[in-house]
Order: C-alpha cells, then sequence, then structure tokens
C-alpha cells in the first residue's frame, strides 16, 4: 500500500537515497519486523497461543517505558492509567479457565 501510494504521487522515478537511508531501513525492517515475527512465533511454539497472546497484550506498555528511558519521554496521567488498564485486562484475562 506504501509503494502504491509512493508512486501514485510521485510516479514511477529513480529513487536516490543515501547509503545511510537504506541501511537504516534494513535495520528497521529486522529490528521491527523480523525478529519480533520470530521471537512470536517461538514464544507460541513454546507457551501456546493463549498465553502469547496476553502476554503479547502489554507491548504497549513496553513501548512507554522504553521511550521513557531512551528517549527520555514524559509519562502522562492518562498512559499511566492506560497501562494499568492493560495490566488489569491482561490479569483478568489470565485468570478465566
Amino acid at each position: 500500500a506504501t509503494l502504491v501510494h509512493f508512486v501514485i504521487r510521485h510516479g514511477i522515478t529513480p529513487i536516490h537515497f543515501t547509503a545511510e537511508v537504506y541501511e537504516l531501513a534494513l535495520i528497521m525492517a529486522i529490528f521491527s519486523t523480523v525478529l519480533p515475527a520470530f521471537f512470536m512465533n517461538a514464544g507460541i511454539r513454546r507457551i501456546g497461543a493463549g498465553k502469547a497472546s496476553i502476554i503479547s497484550t502489554t507491548g504497549p506498555i513496553g513501548t512507554l517505558v522504553l521511550a521513557f528511558i531512551i528517549l527520555h519521554e514524559s509519562v502522562t496521567i492518562s498512559q499511566l492509567a492506560g497501562t494499568l488498564l492493560v495490566l488489569a485486562g491482561a490479569y483478568s484475562v489470565s485468570r478465566i479457565k
């Protein structure tokens, strides 16, 4: 979809980016797509789809924590409330037998 949008907006023209842009795109593809999919599949095989899906609901919390630590982002009250809701939801779903 992104490629189609680009072609519609700019036509089929040679794309001139520096090697650094291609390198960063490759790194981002590996760390944000390939490795997470691999680890999710490995986790599903190891602990089962049900438990893996419950654990995956905490992904946004991990993002919030990493943004705070690495990017020095501020954490708002609504984000903390959302964190508590996610944790409460994951806990309540995990308690269902």
